[in-house]
């Protein structure tokens, strides 16, 4: 009987009622509030959440898109004598950009010279066909002289050629060059400014391309 006691004793309550020990094993699974402040822990209904960087930040570098942009370089050497055109300023195609005092006579000499070496080889080559009629030069100087005419219309298109892609008159005597853009476009970006010199083939400006 001593031994049934101690036991009795000794066991759980819950051993001995199943139903009770069911409830208390659910019991377990749940922390009371008290217990997390007894630990030390803190009881948040709504918790906040923040999100986690998927990379870490990066260096790069910002480069405008090739196909809709065009960079506009002077194809003379001059100082700007003139307010460039705004940044974000809309131009339409032959816009003047900026303009210099460029020393362009030397262009125009060319073809100056061109044009005069064109008409003494038109005057030769009717006084050397005058000599031919009379009998007074042999055949081979005339068709020299036909030859070398007909190189001369050649170099001095080719001058002329020059003078209209810088857009300059033949007749124009100062130094003035205006760099005008190609196409309709906006602005973004102006390299040079008044008082400026600026070299042959530097870029001056950025523009952005209209899309069609």
């Amino acid at each position: 009987m001593l031994v049934t006691a101690l036991l009795t004793a000794c066991s759980d309550p819950a051993d001995q009622n199943p139903a009770g020990a069911a409830a208390a094993q659910g019991a377990g699974s749940r922390v009371s509030g008290a217990r997390f402040a007894e630990k030390g822990l803190r009881q948040d209904r709504q918790p906040e959440l923040s999100p986690h960087p998927l990379l870490e930040p990066l260096s790069g570098k910002i480069t405008y898109n090739e196909k809709v942009t065009s960079r506009i370089s002077s194809p003379v050497a001059g100082r700007v004598i003139a307010t460039p055109v705004a940044l974000g300023a809309q131009v339409q195609t032959g816009s003047t950009l900026l303009e210099l005092d460029s020393p362009m006579s030397r262009r125009r000499s060319d073809y100056a010279k061109a044009q005069a070496d064109l008409t003494l080889a038109s005057h030769a080559l009717n006084r050397q066909k005058e000599l031919y009629a009379g009998k007074a030069v042999a055949l081979k100087e005339l068709e020299q002289a036909q030859d070398d005419f007909k190189r001369r219309p050649q170099r001095r298109a080719a001058r002329s050629t020059t003078l209209e892609n810088l857009r300059i008159s033949a007749q124009q005597n100062d130094g003035r060059f205006a760099l005008r853009s190609r196409c309709p476009a906006i602005v973004v970006e102006r390299n040079v400014q008044p008082g400026i010199e600026v070299r042959a083939r530097s870029r001056s400006a950025v523009v952005r391309r209209f899309r069609h």
